[in-house]
């Protein structure tokens, strides 16, 4: 193994022990749409794939179809920077991948976000 995998390999499992992953004990799934695996994931940045798949795991993950979801949570959960992850959404929306409401009780900070579905054809309009 070359040195550069093999300090990559050593890197996520640091990452891994960090965030406390120890394998997978049980089967339980988010239902991801495939037009996100077989359309989107090849042709979305990371940060922006990471965004989506965090909004897909808090609405559809729990069978909601939109949900209020933190800045900072999405910060932890994708591992970006505030920066990143702002950006990540405001491409995702300017690409109509998903839809996003914020009301001004909560701001920018929290918002509700759901997958477009309409755009994608994955329901009827």
């Amino acid at each position: 193994m070359s040195d550069k995998l093999e300090k990559r390999i050593d890197e996520l499992k640091k990452t891994l022990k960090e965030r406390g992953f120890h394998g997978i004990a049980s089967v339980n799934c988010t239902a991801v749409p495939d037009v996100v695996v077989d359309e989107l994931m090849p042709c979305l940045p990371d940060n922006e794939f990471k965004i989506l798949m965090c909004i897909i795991r808090q609405t559809y993950g729990f069978r909601r179809d939109s949900a209020n979801i933190p800045i900072e949570q999405m910060i932890k959960s994708a591992g970006l920077s505030k920066q990143q992850v702002l950006f990540a959404l405001r491409t995702l929306k300017e690409l109509n991948v998903i839809k996003t409401e914020t009301s001004p009780e909560n701001g920018l900070e929290t918002a509700n976000y759901s997958f477009n579905l309409e755009r994608w054809g994955v329901c009827e309009s």
